[in-house]
């Protein structure tokens, strides 16, 4: 597939860079907490879902509309012993790399490169539709409509990076 960049050398948004310090850890699942997300919020970027079906979005969609952010948040998963209450458990540095290593292997399956690390990947939906929610919708009934099974594979992200250029016309 042509025109996968994950923008490696590329630097945080602008409208997030700063002096990062301990005070900048998100302690939430939510993305929405993390201040670069906030910042890029009023200049028409929204957050990526973290599902798998879409982890390879950022590399096909135009530079510029897209931008990420340091994932800053410190995450946690719920827990429970022998009938007790539940408790809030910080992620491990396992359950961090396992993630990772889910959506690369995932990626790999796609036919596309790792991703690069601790990103928080925010994208302008194209002009034609209203959200970024409404373009994957959009995306998945295309591929839908064209037979093509709605989980990561590599026809299905080649069906997407060709939607995607449709949608924002080719590279300029």
């Amino acid at each position: 597939m042509s025109g996968v960049d994950w923008a490696r050398e590329s630097e945080e948004a602008e409208f997030s860079r700063r002096e990062w310090g301990s005070a900048d850890v998100v302690e939430s699942d939510d993305v929405m907490q993390i201040p670069g997300v906030q910042r890029g919020a009023p200049l028409g970027f929204e957050p990526l879902t973290e599902s798998l079906l879409f982890c390879f979005l950022p590399a096909v969609w135009p530079d510029a509309a897209r931008a990420w952010v340091r994932d800053t948040r410190a995450r946690f998963s719920s827990m429970v012993c022998d009938d007790g209450p539940v408790q809030r458990m910080p992620w491990s540095t396992w359950t961090y790399l396992r993630t990772e290593a889910e959506a690369n292997e995932t990626l790999h399956e796609c036919g596309l490169p790792p991703r690069p690390p601790g990103r928080v990947w925010l994208l302008r939906p194209p002009p034609a539709l209203a959200s970024l929610a409404l373009t994957l919708q959009h995306l998945a009934k295309s591929a839908s409509q064209d037979g093509i099974l709605l989980y990561p594979h590599k026809a299905f992200a080649v069906h997407v990076a060709r939607g995607v250029e449709q949608l924002f016309g080719p590279p300029g």
